[in-house]
């Protein structure tokens, strides 16, 4: 998995105003401060495990692995740390550096969807169209589930941005923000148009980052009960998760 040696390849792009979540038009896992709050996880058509980190108004290319081409689904947890779903249905926590695991468990074949909240939590949508709630104990290697929710089976991209936030991309293109108080998911409408978002991660609790079908990367930038985007890079056609 994590078999590449670290290279830094700084990607420059060209920033632009798109506009706000509620009036745009956008062409599908995050955490707490993923990376110091300024990065996030994307493998590629090649396998290739890369953290984006950002650098004032752009994103370094940073490649941390090689092989990650057996992943269903990834997404950060901690400045360190990353869970990784494969198509075995195993459960996999990275930690980086310097590149070890830790299994959780096998027979995760019932996971749609799942994004890291911090690292302690993280979330999962089953089939079924259960929301789970994991929380880890206190030496960090049990993990116990809570259901918090039912009847998300209409959740096409869901994205962790802290502890108690989270966004859902309906099917119907609707972006909406979840607060949890006492395991309890509040809802907030942000706003529509948002059918061809086709990946999602959060960088820190205002921020986040999405690629469009057009293979754009957008920033979105929370400003109120909004978010404002600007273009961030073009050709990330060959991404094929975001965490």
């Amino acid at each position: 998995m994590l078999r590449a040696t670290m290279s830094v390849i700084v990607a420059l792009f060209a920033l632009s105003v798109s506009g706000t979540a509620a009036a745009a038009t956008t062409n599908e896992p995050a955490a707490t401060n993923l990376f110091g709050g300024n990065s996030f996880l994307e493998i590629n058509d090649a396998g290739l495990l890369v953290r984006w980190d950002r650098t004032g108004s752009t994103y370094a290319r940073n490649v941390i692995g090689s092989g990650w081409g057996d992943t269903r689904l990834i997404t950060g947890t901690a400045d360190t740390q990353l869970l990784q779903l494969r198509w075995d249905d195993n459960l996999l926590e990275w930690f980086i550096p310097p590149g070890s695991v830790r299994p959780i468990s096998a027979g995760w074949g019932a996971t749609r969807l799942n994004t890291g909240l911090d690292n302690s939590n993280f979330l999962e949508i089953k089939t079924n169209g259960d929301l789970i709630r994991w929380t880890v104990n206190a030496t960090g290697q049990v993990w116990s589930p809570v259901k918090i929710g039912n009847g998300w089976d209409n959740t096409r991209l869901i994205i962790g941005l802290n502890s108690t936030t989270f966004l859902e991309v309906t099917k119907a293109g609707d972006l909406v923000r979840w607060t949890i108080t006492a395991n309890v998911p509040s809802r907030q409408f942000i706003g529509a148009g948002w059918g061809n978002a086709r990946l999602l991660a959060g960088v820190n609790g205002t921020r986040f980052v999405e690629v469009t079908d057009s293979g754009d990367l957008i920033e979105w930038n929370a400003a109120g009960n909004t978010y404002v985007g600007s273009r961030a890079g073009q050709g990330w056609q060959p991404a094929r998760l975001l965490g």
